[in-house]
């Protein structure tokens, strides 16, 4: 039977080593019965963080050479020597110049940096992997990838998703009426064409019923734990307000806003969701301009003064037609006496250094 050959990487897919399904006996007893098994290993190596072999971390047994390495790119071994070229689908990598040979096929949409960078001039916490899509997760191994032109689920090959499952079908529902909307394209579109993952998990958040985002610990992209889009008990549209809630925390991210948690993050994540979804529903339904009725009368805050306080710039922040900084403020540091408030945010804190995501989606917000 033909060995099984398996590899162990690091968190940004570079390959340590590799190794094979056959034990090697070490100790045995008289009669040579083996007592203690010690695994083939093929190859091990190390990396500096630019993706040059460390002199003396190297090593590979014999003619057993493992074709693949940093990040889990395929060597190039004959253009420089080995492990100082890769191949990948678009183009060529020097590891020791930590540049591209040729530019990035998508350089139109990061035009901050040299088409010819390579893990964004930070490769201890990136690599460059094909990315640019949303992820749903479905069971504990598989992925699918949304793709926001035309609606559509697809398996990592690129082959349609047409199965049953009800949490990806629920994602994607949720995502393309998301994606229906004017200022909702713009953060689906954002979120699905950054080269950073954003996975939706079939799992809850801090509390049983809601759901929350999680960041990567590196650099951008995150998960988001959605259990509440599989839950039977919750309506069609607090399920898409929670899901334009969490998505918009990964828009967030991508923004600039690595610091996490924050009284502000979730006010406009707040104000995001609660304008899109009843637009959205509104326009289902084929009511129209009646959402602004409906969110007119809505009320935000609880009897106290602090609730009143929320409940009073949350309104002039969904009908200005601007945004209002000031209204904005009050809101962040009364919105634990909201509606919205919920026991995992007693940790939480106006954060000094947020970074405003939601300003520039106003024209499109009051259209």
């Amino acid at each position: 039977m033909r060995e099984k050959r398996y590899v162990m990487t690091n968190r940004l897919g570079k390959v340590l080593a590799a190794l094979t399904d056959r034990h090697l006996g070490e100790e045995t007893t008289g009669e040579a019965y083996a007592v203690k098994y010690l695994p083939n290993l093929n190859a091990q190596q190390d990396y500096d963080p630019g993706g040059m072999l460390l002199v003396g971390r190297t090593w590979v047994a014999g003619s057993e050479n493992y074709r693949f390495g940093y990040q889990g790119s395929m060597k190039d071994d004959e253009i420089y020597g080995t492990g100082n070229s890769y191949t990948t689908h678009f183009r060529e990598l020097d590891v020791r110049l930590m540049r591209w040979w040729s530019n990035d096929p998508k350089t139109s949409k990061t035009p901050w940096e040299s088409p010819y960078a390579t893990m964004g001039n930070n490769p201890v916490a990136f690599n460059d992997p094909l990315g640019d899509e949303i992820w749903v997760k479905k069971g504990l191994f598989k992925k699918l990838k949304y793709n926001e032109e035309d609606g559509k689920l697809y398996t990592r090959r690129g082959k349609e998703y047409t199965g049953d499952d009800v949490f990806s079908s629920k994602v994607l529902t949720n995502l393309n009426l998301l994606n229906s909307d004017p200022a909702g394209s713009i953060v689906v579109k954002a979120v699905s064409e950054d080269k950073h993952n954003y996975v939706y998990r079939n799992k809850s958040g801090p509390n049983s019923t809601g759901g929350s985002f999680h960041p990567f610990l590196f650099g951008k992209g995150g998960y988001i734990n959605a259990a509440l889009l599989s839950s039977t008990s919750v309506s069609t549209r607090s399920q898409l307000e929670f899901s334009s809630h969490e998505l918009f925390h990964g828009y967030q991210r991508l923004k600039g806003n690595r610091r996490g948690k924050s009284l502000n993050s979730e006010t406009e994540a707040y104000l995001f969701g609660a304008i899109t979804t009843s637009r959205i529903t509104a326009q289902i339904a084929g009511t129209g301009e009646t959402y602004r009725t409906i969110l007119h009368t809505t009320n935000y805050g609880d009897i106290s003064n602090k609730g009143k306080d929320f409940n009073a710039a949350f309104h002039t922040l969904i009908f200005s037609e601007t945004f209002d900084s000031k209204a904005f403020n009050t809101a962040s540091n009364s919105l634990l006496n909201s509606i919205f408030s919920q026991p995992s945010y007693s940790g939480f804190n106006i954060d000094p250094n947020f970074k405003i995501s939601i300003d520039t989606l106003y024209p499109l917000l009051n259209k």
